[in-house]
């Protein structure tokens, strides 16, 4: 006999395993969460209130599907700009949001990297945050991601190293 379902917290196979600790649930998708690594050391950042602040950089991240992370970029003024570089082997979508939930600017390119700016032209300081989603409709669950950002007057040379394109040239 074997697990039939693992997700009712039963032992259909009467081994004393149930679900995802049955070896017969190994390959489940049930049980894909336990291949994810753990959360990373910016949780919990799971909504706006929530957000991670002070970050500019950072290749310690993970994603994980229908948890998204959120980073405060911060106040951006009138002719400040906002860009956000993001690179992963994952499938991740990102985007520029006001606390309103406003979007200003996203990204959906295919991995590696996702890159997106906005120039604030309102005549008025927005409060930009960024939350990263790991697309749903790939075939990850959880992934690893490097991150940085940027908010303010935007350099004129470009700082090597920093995954951004700090002067805009593309």
């Amino acid at each position: 006999a074997s697990e039939t379902q693992c997700d009712d917290l039963l032992d259909e196979d009467g081994d004393g395993f149930t679900d995802c600790e049955d070896y017969d649930c190994v390959d489940s998708v049930d049980c894909a969460f336990l291949a994810c690594p753990p959360e990373d050391a910016y949780e919990p950042n799971q909504s706006i209130a929530t957000a991670t602040t002070g970050l500019t950089a950072s290749s310690d991240l993970t994603g994980h599907i229908d948890n998204d992370d959120w980073y405060l970029i911060g106040t951006i003024a009138d002719g400040e700009v906002a860009a956000v570089a993001l690179e992963s082997l994952a499938d991740f979508d990102v985007y520029m949001e006001d606390a309103f939930g406003t979007v200003y600017a996203d990204g959906f390119n295919f991995p590696p990297r996702e890159d997106i700016s906005y120039t604030n032209t309102t005549g008025a300081d927005i409060e930009m945050f960024l939350r990263v989603e790991l697309w749903d409709g790939g075939s990850d669950i959880c992934a690893d991601y490097e991150l940085a950002m940027f908010g303010g007057t935007r350099p004129t040379a470009e700082v090597c190293g920093d995954i951004l394109d700090n002067d805009g040239d593309g």
